[in-house]
Parts: structure tokens; C-alpha cells; sequence
């Protein structure tokens, strides 16, 4: 028990010093890289279930590989690339995708029963569930321990901060919201090479060997389709 009560003060007093200004970001590192194995591991273990990762030795996501879709389940392919199915969106009232922000009724050509939502990554243009409701992506996935941000895998920003910053914003910078305009205020994100890195081995889970650097990629298909 007092070592979980330890255990929450100490998340509640990181999260405490994230609201304040910048100057106290190494204060912050300092602390993230003071957490002692036990708590490191309490933490990773919560994180994972949370992810719904019950291996690490096996970290690819679970997908239909025989489906003929290069993309992550629950997404279509257009114009090369993937997006979040027109049937969902559209709870299956416009199944069919046309353009990046238009689904219609049935099969081009479509004129008068279509439907669009127009917005940079977002309304009918946007990435499936699994791979973060974001920018549309090239074919492929990313590993159950990695997200996707500007078509490229990384280790998730909640797990390498033990779930204090958990959206990443940039290729090197976490934070602890997902607004876009997080980067922009005092002591919401935190910049550091060290969340420039990849998940599972090398270039992939089943791609390269242990003696590659964990390395961002762009989303595989292999992990998508075989």
C-alpha cells in the first residue's frame, strides 16, 4: 500500500510541475529518469494493459492480413493512401469513398448523393481508429507499441514518459494534451532526440534484426497484409 500511495504523489506531483512554466522542464526530466525499477515497472504494466499489449515479443497489431486491404482494419485505400472507412464514418449511409473528404450512397459516378467533410486531417479525411483518427498514411501499420505522426512510427510518446505525456506532437516532442496548439504553452510539452525512436526491433516486428537501431519508419504493410 505505501508503495502504490508513493506511487500516485509521485504522478500527481509531475503533473503538477507540467502546469507550470518552462524553465522547469529539467526539473522534470530529472524526475521521469529518477523513477526507480519497481515504479518504472508498475507503470509500464498499467501502460500495456491499457494498450492491450499482452507480449512484447510479439507486437504486431491484430489485423486481417488475407483481406486484400494493404491498409489497417476499419480503413480503405484511396489514391494510395489509407483512410478511416466511409461505412463508419457514415455509420453506413455513404459506404463508398470518392475523394479524400467525400463518401457516397453507391459506386462513382456519384453527383447528387454524395457527402463530404472538409477539414486538414480531419472530417471524412482522416486515418482509421488504430492508427489515431490523424493524417491519412501511406498503405501499411505501425506495432501495437508505436503511433503515427507524419507517416511515420514511434514509440508512443506514453510509454517512454511512463504515461505523463501522452501525445506526441512532433517527431521529438510529447505532450500532455492533444490540442495543436499545445507546443505553444509554457510547460505542456517537452522536447528531447530521445522520443525520436521507433518500438520493437530495428526497422519492424518481423523486419531487420536485434542489431538495428530502433529507427521511426513509415507504416509497414507486412504488418497489414501478407
Amino acid at each position: 500500500k505505501g508503495d502504490t500511495e508513493e506511487l500516485e504523489h509521485f504522478g500527481f506531483e509531475l503533473i503538477h510541475e507540467l502546469g507550470k512554466p518552462a524553465r522547469f522542464s529539467a526539473r522534470l526530466k530529472a524526475k521521469l529518469h529518477s523513477l526507480n525499477a519497481s515504479q518504472k515497472q508498475q507503470l509500464r504494466e498499467q501502460l500495456l494493459r491499457e494498450l492491450n499489449i499482452t507480449s512484447l515479443a510479439d507486437l504486431r497489431p491484430h489485423e486481417d492480413l488475407y483481406d486484400g486491404n494493404r491498409c489497417a482494419d476499419g480503413e480503405e485505400e484511396h489514391a494510395g493512401l489509407c483512410y478511416k472507412q466511409c461505412s463508419l464514418l457514415t455509420n453506413g449511409q455513404y459506404p463508398e469513398r470518392i475523394t479524400a473528404w467525400e463518401c457516397c450512397k453507391h459506386e462513382p459516378p456519384c453527383f447528387s448523393s454524395a457527402k463530404s467533410k472538409t477539414e486538414l486531417c480531419g472530417g471524412y479525411g482522416v486515418s482509421g481508429d488504430s492508427m489515431g483518427n490523424g493524417c491519412p498514411h501511406s498503405p501499411g501499420g505501425c506495432l501495437m507499441d508505436e503511433e503515427l505522426n507524419g507517416n511515420m512510427c514511434y514509440m508512443r510518446c506514453s510509454l517512454q514518459t511512463y504515461g505523463m505525456l501522452k501525445y506526441r506532437h512532433t517527431s521529438d516532442t510529447c505532450c500532455k494534451t492533444a490540442s495543436p496548439f499545445a507546443v505553444l504553452e509554457l510547460g505542456i510539452c517537452d522536447v528531447d532526440v530521445r522520443y525520436d525512436v521507433g518500438g520493437g526491433l530495428g526497422g519492424g516486428e518481423g523486419v531487420g534484426d536485434t542489431s538495428m537501431p530502433n529507427a521511426p519508419h513509415p507504416p509497414m504493410t507486412p504488418l497489414t497484409e501478407v
